[in-house]
């Protein structure tokens, strides 16, 4: 997966050099791109749909869902929403996209977005084919997360199949996700030949500062929030804590995936931290399924900049909509390279952007995959701790219950 992320720049690279040196060939650019970009849309619904059900899953019972459950989920929202309105305000206080104008293709016109008074009167798709194209994403998560709760409620005996066949259908989903990244340099060379012809090299320009606006927002969560809940909800010290989980933060830096980082963290949050193994072995893996705040705040950076080079006004509601969807698509993003660019799309369409600004940003993607991941393990570290304390470390058989300092 590191080879297919490097690809991915040389695509982009080459992308470059194609519209500059050879613009007669936008024809097959187009094609490329196209191609590509309708092979996400494909991707959206069922890649969404299982992993929310099985991130609820995850829970494992209703007792664990009411004992540590409700305390993870309440933290995991708080601070996923923070971090989606950390990187909305700077987008819009910034502009990244400001002053660079693209035009959408036929096929893909901008759309105008929703309100949330038509979004609630449509809710419910007027037909299954409507409900499967993703038409209203809302309700695709509303459903996703009551077939979750109704699986964990009813326990193994009555659902095993359907547990069995959710995960099942979550893991084929990965593999077929793994397939898509590994082939979408050619799409990226497609994508960013085609914007190099229709605009010009002047695109570069509002790419680094998107990049600007992503990284400043990752480092003011990972150096200021995240610290400030270490300090005033564990009391423990920030850089204490960051000097013994720094393995898994960089595992998780250079592979860009919080799955290969997962067994690294569980490690030192136990051994280091002195974390009870019982709330390791529950936050953690949860966390790296649903609990991606640096995922949240680049796809509402990626929303706003997409939306300004397209020329899309975001009114208030839009907003509004971009933050919830934003939660909830990091929820469903999987713990692999780049999955978060996918999800992004479910939040493009919901606002009426075209879901082909997606293709825009894959080619600066590779640094600011790895630097949110490590962000997302940082979050996942922090929740750890809190977790603990809220709980009290008299619950726990294995005791602990406070970081070693």
């Amino acid at each position: 997966m590191k080879n297919v992320q490097n690809t991915i720049i040389l695509g982009a690279i080459l992308g470059v050099l194609a519209g500059v040196f050879a613009p007669d060939y936008n024809h097959v650019y187009a094609f490329l791109g196209k191609a590509f970009i309708t092979t996400l849309k494909y991707l959206v619904v069922p890649l969404v749909f299982s992993s929310l059900i099985t991130g609820i899953i995850s829970l494992g019972s209703v007792s664990m869902l009411r004992q540590m459950g409700g305390k993870t989920l309440i933290y995991f929202l708080i601070t996923t929403t923070i971090a989606a309105v950390l990187g909305l305000t700077l987008a819009l206080v910034i502009e990244p996209g400001n002053g660079f104008v693209m035009h959408a293709a036929a096929d893909s016109a901008v759309q105008s977005p929703m309100s949330i008074s038509e979004m609630i009167a449509q809710i419910i798709p007027s037909d299954f084919v409507g409900f499967m194209s993703g038409q209203n994403m809302l309700f695709l998560i509303i459903v996703s997360i009551l077939i979750g709760i109704l699986i964990v409620s009813f326990g193994n005996h009555i659902t095993f199949p359907l547990d069995e066949f959710f995960e099942g259908v979550n893991d084929f989903m990965m593999v077929v996700t793994r397939w898509v990244i590994a082939f979408s340099p050619v799409g990226i060379f497609g994508l960013v030949g085609q914007l190099i012809v229709t605009t010009g090299a002047a695109a570069i320009i509002p790419l680094i500062k998107y990049m600007g606006v992503v990284l400043l927002g990752l480092v003011i969560y990972a150096g200021i929030v995240i610290p400030a809940i270490l300090l005033f909800f564990v009391r423990c010290s920030p850089i204490a804590v960051a000097r013994d989980v720094f393995p898994s933060l960089m595992t998780g830096f250079t592979t860009a995936s919080s799955a290969a980082a997962l067994p690294i963290l569980m490690t030192d949050v136990q051994k280091k931290l002195k974390i009870p193994n019982k709330v390791a072995s529950f936050v953690l893996p949860l966390g790296i399924t649903i609990n991606m705040d640096g995922t949240a705040l680049f796809q509402c950076v990626a929303t706003v900049f997409i939306a300004e080079i397209y020329g899309v006004a975001l009114p208030f509601t839009s907003l509004v909509t971009i933050v919830v969807i934003a939660i909830f698509a990091s929820i469903g993003a999987a713990a692999v390279p780049s999955a978060g660019i996918i999800t992004l799309a479910m939040i493009l369409s919901a606002v009426g952007i075209p879901i082909e600004g997606t293709g825009i940003i894959m080619g600066v993607d590779r640094l600011l995959d790895m630097c949110r991941t490590s962000v997302n393990l940082w979050s996942n570290t922090a929740a750890a701790g809190v977790v603990t304390r809220w709980c009290g470390k008299n619950a726990f058989e294995d005791g602990g219950g406070e970081f070693s300092n």
